[in-house]
């Protein structure tokens, strides 16, 4: 076993050293008027390990110069080595990166040393970083003589918290080097628009996280003070912040403030009192979606198959009926649900808030609270409900009853009665919310967005 192992290594070693040979392009110059080596487009596009008619529209289009000699199209070496082509998922698929057992992780580490300079937007590899890749994999690279200070990483004005400071990223968070990235936007410059692009390439949009300081006021239920009557308590979603260049998570309050009094009350309504915060926190959270979309429109563009990109990390653990509850209980709009939560092919069943239900006609029959008069009228149903009892605050569950109310004269069975309009309006306003935000999350994901 230890003679086929050492085999092995030869093997490998061997094809790494063709592999580096053929990067270096140690060839001799093959045109007679130029000192520097030259490639057709065929030896191009097998340097790259691309499809030749790729890289023959890269050079149709400028994207990669080449020069015109005896009526070919010829692409000196050292811009064919220095030109930003290879996607990140064309780096992968090399043979000489996979010999090595590069994964995504490798290349983040490898550009968050310097040792690989991608474009931003597209993010683009040249063949010197992928040599610079296999090299830093290797522990063979070192940073060039006399590099100047930009060429470093910039420091970073914001770090996690120290242990203790409860702030614990995803491992995929850390491993793609995204971590990072989250810290600055949520620490320095609260624009999801600087977010590097990278950061964006997952399957669904990551949950949103405010920036240190954002935070969303709604009104809680309702409690009794015995000298002041009924209070809605004010509360304050979690969030973050930064403490002596730390950044740190700040958990929920529910009850950072309070109003006396029921006028407007709604469980889950924004809180007037923090106007100005909310519509903060609505932006923001608007513009990081705007920033996902994007990204997913650049990818399509690039052919990317964007389903089969990874998952985004989750604040939360991925449990739809969870979610459901919570949707519910927080008093949450449809467009507060993740956007794992809408990734389907098709817009799933709707779910009534609380305090929001369906009333049809049903069956005829004679008056309940006075059979025996012979008056024939048409029971009202009504669906399950979801509401709120006060004493003490909770959620309950009433279920659907076919005979939730009666009403003298005979009605179409599924018609609307007119005495529960109001409340039928309101379900029809929250089915039409629903469906419409797995509309607009289906437009994000399709990149028609």
């Amino acid at each position: 076993m230890k003679t086929e192992g050492r085999f092995v290594v030869a093997a490998r070693r061997v094809a790494l050293d063709a592999a580096a040979a053929m990067l270096r392009f140690d060839a001799v110059p093959n045109d007679e008027t130029s000192s520097e080596p030259t490639v057709t487009v065929s030896e191009a596009a097998r340097l790259l390990q691309m499809a030749e008619s790729t890289v023959y529209a890269w050079v149709k289009d400028g994207t990669l110069a080449s020069e015109e000699r005896s009526g070919s199209k010829m692409i000196r070496r050292s811009v064919l080595r220095a030109t930003k082509l290879l996607r990140e998922v064309d780096v992968l698929g090399r043979s000489d990166v996979k010999s090595e057992r590069i994964t995504d992780s490798d290349i983040a580490r490898a550009v968050d040393a310097g040792a690989a300079r991608p474009t931003d937007i597209p993010r683009r590899y040249s063949l010197d970083d992928v040599e610079t890749i296999i090299a830093f994999k290797n522990g063979t690279w070192a940073a060039p003589i006399g590099a100047t200070a930009e060429a470093a990483p910039a420091p970073r004005a914001v770090a996690a918290a120290a242990p203790g400071g409860a702030v614990a990223p995803d491992a995929f968070e850390i491993r793609s080097g995204r971590w990072n990235a989250l810290l600055d936007y949520i620490g320095v410059h609260h624009d999801a628009f600087k977010i590097p692009p990278t950061f964006w390439e997952t399957c669904s949009c990551p949950d949103f996280v405010p920036p240190a300081g954002v935070h969303q006021y709604t009104d809680g239920i309702p409690l009794e003070d015995e000298s002041l009557g009924p209070v809605i308590p004010i509360r304050r979603s979690a969030g973050w912040s930064v403490e002596n260049g730390h950044v740190t998570r700040v958990p929920a309050d529910d009850c950072v403030s309070e109003r006396q009094g029921l006028e407007g009350w709604r469980h889950g309504r924004e809180s007037p009192e923090y106007e100005a915060a909310n519509i903060h926190y609505r932006e923001l959270r608007s513009t990081w979606e705007q920033a996902y979309a994007l990204r997913r429109r650049q990818l399509i563009a690039e052919g990317v198959r964007v389903r089969s990109l990874p998952d985004p990390p989750s604040i939360a653990r991925r449990d739809r009926q969870a979610m459901l509850e919570r949707y519910r209980l927080e008093g949450w709009a449809p467009s507060d649900l993740p956007d794992w939560f809408w990734d389907a092919d098709e817009c799933p069943p709707f779910e009534a808030p609380a305090e929001v239900c369906y009333f049809d006609y049903g069956e005829q029959g004679p008056d309940p609270d006075n059979p025996t008069s012979g008056v024939i009228g048409t029971y009202i149903r009504r669906t399950g409900l979801h509401h709120w009892t006060f004493s003490p605050p909770s959620l309950v569950f009433s279920p659907g009853s076919e005979h939730h109310d009666w009403v003298p004269g005979a009605f179409t069975r599924g018609d609307v009665p007119s005495k529960y309009e109001r409340e039928m309006q309101n379900w029809r306003v929250a089915e039409f919310e629903w469906k419409q935000e797995y509309g607009r999350r289906k437009r994000m994901r399709d990149g028609s967005a």
